[in-house]
């Protein structure tokens, strides 16, 4: 159990604030662990006067809606996430590319449209081939034992899948003036919005953060981030289950905002993605470029994360920490701001803890294990952020990489690999184990 905290030997270190700062009457905890054989019945330091905005979500296992079954096929579940409907809209809007490419020439004229069965062995055909890479598009249809795949073969033909594919739309092709920039996919998006929230129920604990979608073609929204693996493309927010990655909620960044705005960008992302949240007892966490002490004391749902050291009201720290030291400072407000020296310094500030001191496990530069004091909000923090990464592990894995340069059919493919994703979320919790993608 946590033990109050000696406040006759603790030092005060800190320097007094400005009066900007929110932290400037809190009081100040300097923590000093060291490299210890730690077990379990060990007691915890914890301010017990500190009392924090909001309070942690229970861990609770999500309902799966009851339009899912554990008797559905891998079919029927994808089905029930990317929905008929929107089959008949690309079949439609497909069909409405083809006829202007009949009218174009006389040659054309002898083109086929196409139905919803085929847009069906189309697509079904590029979830093949985001698993199963050749070096190629056309080695799929290759005689060679060795390369050829025979399911992509027997379902269609590889000149008509190659037109299929590159005149496939997902909106009308006549571009209405005035239209937004996702007029192109729009619909879909607007489709599979709605359909992810409610396959499944809101998860106890969920990570927003930044994706990118490889993108070389010409598009105002693509971004160019030197840091990223995919350093190219369009920028997209989610949000995520923290455990699975199960996506619940997605926009996609087009470009600076017109007129007067208000707050930072990460804030507005982070309000816009919570706004759709449909529970109460949620626990949010996100990176640096999203969190503010302003953020976390307006939103109305625990949150906490790494916070860039010169964000305005954070407390000023004079004192250089040495490795696996901590400091915590309390705020007025209810907020608690922790850093933690590791190889950097990591800053962690949280509407939800308190000074709690918790262990982890380090591996050392010889590869001896040690437990080692850390934050409690820090280590909580490293648990949660892990759902970024399993849902990025996805289109990582299995990308769909069919060159385009048509920006609207990167996101496409992406759009289609998260609809799998979720449906793998989905298909592992019904059958209680965890089945192959």
């Amino acid at each position: 159990m946590p033990k109050k905290l000696d406040k006759d030997a603790i030092a005060n270190i800190f320097e007094s604030s400005n009066e900007d700062d929110d932290f400037s009457n809190g009081s100040s905890v300097n923590y000093e662990p060291s490299y210890s054989e730690v077990s379990s019945g060990d007691e915890r330091y914890m301010d017990d006067k500190f009392v924090p905005i909001k309070t942690i979500t229970s861990y609770r296992l999500p309902d799966i809606a009851h339009s899912f079954e554990r008797t559905d096929n891998p079919y029927n579940l994808f089905m029930k996430v990317f929905p008929e409907s929107l089959f008949m809209r690309i079949t439609q809007c497909t069909n409405e590319r083809i006829e202007i490419m009949r009218n174009s020439k006389p040659a054309h004229k002898n083109i086929k449209l196409t139905d919803i069965g085929e847009i069906k062995i189309v697509i079904g055909c590029m979830i093949i081939m985001s698993y199963n890479h050749l070096p190629s598009l056309r080695h799929y249809w290759s005689k060679h034992n060795s390369m050829g795949n025979d399911a992509v073969k027997s379902a269609i033909t590889r000149d008509r899948f190659q037109l299929l594919s590159s005149k496939m739309y997902f909106a009308s092709p006549e571009k209405p003036e005035g239209a937004s920039k996702l007029y192109y996919v729009e619909d879909m998006v607007e489709c599979l919005k709605t359909r992810f929230p409610s396959a499944r129920n809101e998860s106890a604990y969920q990570s927003i953060d930044e994706s990118m979608t490889k993108c070389k073609g010409r598009s105002s929204m693509k971004q160019y981030i030197p840091l990223k693996p995919t350093k190219r493309g369009i920028k997209m927010w989610l949000r995520r289950d923290a455990l699975t990655g199960y996506t619940y909620d997605f926009n996609i960044y087009c470009g600076r905002e017109d007129g007067k705005v208000e707050g930072t960008l990460g804030e507005r992302v982070v309000n816009q993605l919570a706004a759709t949240i449909r529970e109460t007892n949620v626990t949010l966490c996100f990176d640096r470029f999203f969190t503010s002490v302003n953020l976390l004391g307006t939103i109305n749902y625990a949150a906490l994360g790494t916070i860039k050291s010169n964000r305005k009201k954070l407390p000023v720290i004079s004192t250089k920490l040495n490795r696996d030291q901590c400091i915590f400072r309390e705020s007025n407000t209810g907020i608690m701001y922790a850093e933690w020296q590791d190889t950097k310094d990591v800053v962690v500030v949280s509407n939800c803890h308190s000074s709690e001191i918790s262990i982890i496990e380090k591996k050392l530069k010889n590869g001896q294990k040690v437990n080692v004091d850390c934050p409690e909000m820090i280590k909580f923090y490293r648990q949660i952020m892990r759902g970024v990464d399993r849902a990025d592990q996805i289109p990582g894995q299995y990308e769909l990489d069919q060159k385009s340069n048509k920006w609207w059919k990167k996101v496409f493919y992406r759009l289609l690999m998260m609809s799998v994703g979720s449906c793998w979320v989905i298909s592992s919790q019904l059958s209680r184990k965890q089945n192959h993608l």
